[in-house]
């Protein structure tokens, strides 16, 4: 399970929304911030590190 996201979440067929990074060295891989499900349920899986203000 990563940031809630198990196997059985996301079914066949669903249509998600991810919004993250494209690799910058133009393969094909991403770095993705959230999932959003055809119900509004959102669920971050970026760390707390990014864009927290509350660390020092």
């Amino acid at each position: 399970m990563r940031r809630g996201i198990t196997r059985d979440v996301i079914k066949e067929g669903m249509t998600v929304v991810v919004k993250g990074s494209r690799a910058k060295d133009g393969s094909n891989n991403a770095y993705g911030n959230s999932v959003t499900f055809p119900d509004g349920r959102q669920v971050f899986t970026a760390g707390a590190e990014v864009g927290d203000q509350t660390k020092k």
